[in-house]
């Protein structure tokens, strides 16, 4: 890989004095070039294509990469792990680079020699179209908008980075957007959102969604892929014309048809009723054939978002019919029986009958003709009768007929919040103090026809409600039901409310019996304590009590019971409690739906003395030591005495005293008590104080981390040394009466003690930080572990354990740098080097760059013959000093200024040898051909390797 950076230093004229012969001048050159590699390759290799743009999947394209410099090594292809042919001193290389491959990658590369080459990338674009889907969906209608929300899923496209959708509304640009993930090559899947408004006057719109791979102003455009879909606003039915009524007048016996225009979107359905029948038509019109009775008739036009309806008035002008009805209205009980008498007068009639789904007659001669039915089965019986005049025409009248039912079930029962719609509330405090709703529902079941059905309800016998239905279409049986809202106050208590139902067919009509059902409620509130909230007692220790807890409530309230946390498990307004022999704060809580109240009850045990005295009542024993304690009273009354171990055995004995001995201690939590018994069934019991111990089995301090914690080696102000000291105190109880003092040549410099109430024995260490100043020498350290029960305790020994430290520094020469006098050639001499440092330091000495292999503090030399640099160098691990000694030796033979020139000049002339070898040594390398390395790093000079590796 080529470098970035590319440095050549020159090696001064001193190398080749005169100058440089020509060939090394072409290697300079040379490697002038190849520090420019880099714009080399981005000036000479071309690539045709210069990039590649090609669908994923498709033919292999053919690139060629060409270069002008005819001086180089070769040129290859790399695509992807795979490396062409290399073409030597080619200028131009072909190679094919497949299409099948989301990351491939291709270059051209050309060598300078055989270590060294650069390349040009070819960038290969892969692309794949998607495809485009649409998703619709309304989101809302708000006044005159329906809102929309429109995704475009682009399905299978790569790279995504290229990718813009474009949202376009009636072929105008409203939205762009692009994505900006740059790593993906593989196919993808994106979505495009577009939130619109549409207004009514807007009408259809038509919104397009439009995906195209766009790799820049100056490469191929792919053509874009697009969906297009309408919407409109939405909007409830509304009447073409303004009137929502209309009257229309026709003649009896003729044909008409009636028109309902409305306007929606979606369009809207339409459906027809007439005297509470439904036509079954769902168009904009309705065909009447000869009608003989005035109607009314609803149109109702829906869609999703509402209806509209329209009512048509049918004035029917009567031709005038010869016939009368006897009677003409009646009110009948479904399954009774029922009969009218048609009848006439006139003598043109020629005929006359019954027309009826059931007990029709036929074609019958006048005056009379009955429409009988001996059990009437029919809700809704449309008999007519009709009369067939001498001039052939026809007409007909029809009875009016109430066809009833008393309900089956009248029943009341309160509404909870879930059979309530969201206004109402079921029994909810409607005045915290004195009153509470109620929402009763009175049902009536399987009653007919509605339109005649009143509902009375009743409070204490006063009407207090009064409902009756208009639904004047349904002539079946129904089921209907009526909601009172009352507010019950807690002074009515218990009050009783009815409700009834009567069919009322008016002051002419059939008189029929009202069906009531009735339901007390009373008024809810919380629970109410009858006394005060908090109160004191204080009875006789041992003593049976009983905790009361009144409280009054609707519904009643249900109790639980606590004391000092715990659940009594008793729902009672009492709790008993036996033999008490503690102070308790008992609480009552008094609970129903509404809320809860608490009463606290404070226990407060007037004590009678436990007439028992232990001695010793303190006592601390060493572990396995005996120990005797003894129990002794001063009562008079008592039944029987014991002591009681830590395993439970009980030893009851009469008399006033007993005894607690052990020989051997082997509990570290000893917990015996002593109890006694009077002969009122009194108990108590005292326990002894008894603490058991043992004493560290050693104390010991080590060094943490090799003791030293730090190196105050470049810091000259500072010249402490800092230890890490661990103390460790094996096999010690209890832990919280131990105390750890650190001292420091016998001062306390440290104490530590525990806070663990461990009783049985644990191992504890203490950490103490030191630091040590040169000037302190050797300092020592104790630690020191003891037990202290206080004074009344036993006084234990120390158990100590020593450590001595010192400070740590480097070395430092006692002298300076010295010069020997001159010696007579031939003499002995000894060298001294003094150095004083902790840890002691160890001794180098060099002779002019000769090892004396010598590691004490002095440098015998026998028999100088001539004159010496020597270097002592005193080292320890926080660092080393050097001292240099000039020795100078004076020949025994003649010694004049010259000869001491000569001495003195023979270093540099030795220096001026080296110095030609040198220069001729790398004029010869110079002459080589060789393979160089270039590095980035600034200052480096250039290198030579051997060519035959």
């Amino acid at each position: 890989m080529l470098l970035k950076h590319c440095s050549i230093h020159l090696i001064p004229s001193a190398c080749c004095p005169s100058m440089l012969p020509v060939r090394m001048l072409s290697i300079l050159i040379l490697l002038f070039s190849l520090c420019n590699a880099d714009s080399i390759c981005t000036t000479e290799l071309k690539t045709d294509p210069p990039e590649i743009i090609a669908e994923y999947g498709g033919i292999p394209v053919i690139v060629n990469c060409t270069t002008r410099l005819g001086d180089h090594y070769g040129l290859y292809w790399r695509v992807g792990n795979e490396s062409s042919d290399t073409e030597d001193e080619e200028m131009f290389i072909s190679h094919l680079v497949p299409v099948s491959d989301w990351n491939v990658t291709a270059e051209c590369k050309m060598k300078f020699n055989e270590s060294y080459e650069c390349s040009k990338e070819l960038k290969v674009i892969l692309f794949n179209n998607p495809e485009v889907f649409h998703s619709v969906q309304l989101v809302n209608v708000i006044g005159e908008e329906t809102q929309y929300r429109l995704q475009c899923d682009i399905i299978n496209v790569a790279p995504v980075q290229y990718v813009t959708v474009s949202w376009y509304k009636n072929s105008e640009k409203i939205q762009t957007e692009s994505f900006n993930d740059t790593t993906t090559k593989t196919p993808v899947n994106e979505s495009s959102i577009l939130r619109v408004n549409i207004s009514r006057e807007e009408n259809v719109v038509e919104f397009r969604c439009e995906a195209q791979l766009d790799f820049g102003p100056h490469r191929p455009k792919l053509p874009a892929i697009s969906k297009t879909h309408r919407v409109s606003a939405h909007y409830a039915p509304e009447l073409k014309t303004q009137n929502s009524a209309d009257d229309t007048y026709a003649l009896e016996g003729t044909n008409i048809t009636l028109s309902c225009e409305a306007v929606g979107n979606p369009l809207p359905v339409y459906n027809w009723i007439c005297d509470g029948k439904n036509m079954l038509e769902n168009t904009t019109s309705l065909s009447l054939p000869r009608v003989h009775g005035n109607k009314t008739c609803a149109c109702t036009a829906t869609n999703y978002l509402g209806n509209i309806t329209k009512t048509i008035h049918l004035h029917v002008e009567p031709r005038g019919c010869p016939l009368t009805l006897t009677p003409s209205e009646t009110v009948v009980k479904f399954g009774d029986p029922v009969s009218i008498n048609c009848s006439t007068s006139a003598r043109y009639v020629e005929g006359m009958g019954w027309e009826a789904p059931f007990g029709g007659t036929g074609f019958e001669r006048p005056p009379v003709v009955t429409w009988r039915v001996e059990k009437l089965e029919e809700w809704t019986p449309s008999p007519s009768c009709y009369a067939t005049l001498v001039d052939g025409s026809q007409c007909a009248v029809s009875p009016v007929i109430t066809v009833y039912k008393t309900p089956n079930i009248v029943s009341i029962y309160p509404l909870n919040q879930s059979q309530m719609m969201e206004e109402q509330v079921h029994i909810v405090p409607y005045n915290k103090e004195t009153r509470t709703q109620y929402w009763l529902r009175c049902d009536i079941i399987n009653v007919a026809p509605v339109q005649h059905l009143t509902v009375r309800w009743y409070k204490n016998n006063k009407t207090i409600q009064t409902e009756s239905f208009n639904d004047t279409t349904t002539k079946t049986l129904v089921n209907e039901s009526s909601i009172l809202r009352i507010d019950i106050s807690r002074e009515e208590k218990a009050t009783e409310f009815r409700c009834e139902a009567e069919l009322d067919f008016g002051p002419h009509g059939l008189k029929l019996p009202a069906i009531s059902q009735t339901h007390r409620v009373s008024a809810h509130y919380a629970p109410e304590i009858n006394t005060s909230c908090t109160v004191d007692i204080s009875p006789l220790e041992g003593t049976n009590i009983t905790l009361s807890c009144e409280a009054v409530g609707n519904p009643p309230p249900v109790y639980n019971w606590t004391c000092d946390g715990e659940n009594m498990l008793e729902n009672t307004n009492s709790l008993n409690i036996t033999r008490v022999d503690r102070n308790k704060t008992c609480t009552c809580t008094a609970t129903n739906y509404l809320g809860n109240i608490t009463k606290t009850i404070n226990v407060h045990i007037t004590p009678r003395g436990c007439p028992l005295t232990l001695a010793p009542s303190e006592m601390v024993v060493r572990f396995g030591d005996p120990v005797s304690i003894k129990c002794s009273t001063s009562a008079t009354d008592v039944a029987e005495m014991a002591w009681v171990t830590p395993a439970g055995d009980k030893e009851f004995k009469p008399g006033s005293d007993v005894t607690w001995m052990v020989k051997n201690l082997k509990w570290w939590t000893p917990s015996p008590f002593c109890s006694i018994t009077l002969n009122d069934n009194f108990q108590c019991s005292v326990s002894p104080v008894i603490i058991v111990y043992k004493t560290p089995e050693t104390v010991s301090i080590s060094e943490m981390n090799h003791g030293l914690m730090l190196k105050h080696k470049e810091d000259k102000q500072y010249t402490k040394t800092q230890y890490k000291l661990q103390c460790d105190i094996i096999n010690v109880a209890p832990v919280q009466y131990l105390t750890i003092t650190w001292y420091k040549n016998n001062k306390i410099i440290k104490t530590e003690s525990f806070s663990d109430t461990t009783k049985t024995p644990v191992n504890e260490s203490s950490i103490l930080r030191v630091n040590i100043s040169k000037e302190e020498k050797v300092v020592e350290l104790r630690c020191e572990a003891k037990l202290d029960f206080g004074p009344r305790g036993p006084k234990l020994p120390a158990i100590s354990q020593t450590h001595n430290v010192s400070a740590h520094y480097a070395p430092e020469v006692n002298t300076k740098d010295s010069n020997h006098d001159y010696l007579l050639e031939g003499s002995n001499i000894t060298l001294s080097c003094e150095a004083e440092g902790n840890p002691p330091s160890v001794y180098n000495w060099t002779c002019d760059g000769e090892n004396m292999l010598a590691n004490t503090n002095s440098l015998n030399i026998t028999r100088v013959n001539r004159t010496k640099t020597c270097t002592c160098t005193a080292a320890n691990y926080l660092g080393s000093v050097t001292k240099t000694i000039n020795v100078h030796v004076e020949p025994r033979g003649k010694t004049n200024k010259i000869t001491f020139a000569v001495i003195w000049a023979l270093p540099f002339v030795a220096a001026i040898i080296i110095s030609i070898f040198i220069v001729f040594y790398c004029c010869n390398q110079w002459k080589k051909h060789g393979h160089y390395s270039f590095v980035s790093d600034k200052d480096i000079p250039l290198t030579q390797t051997n060519g035959n590796k």
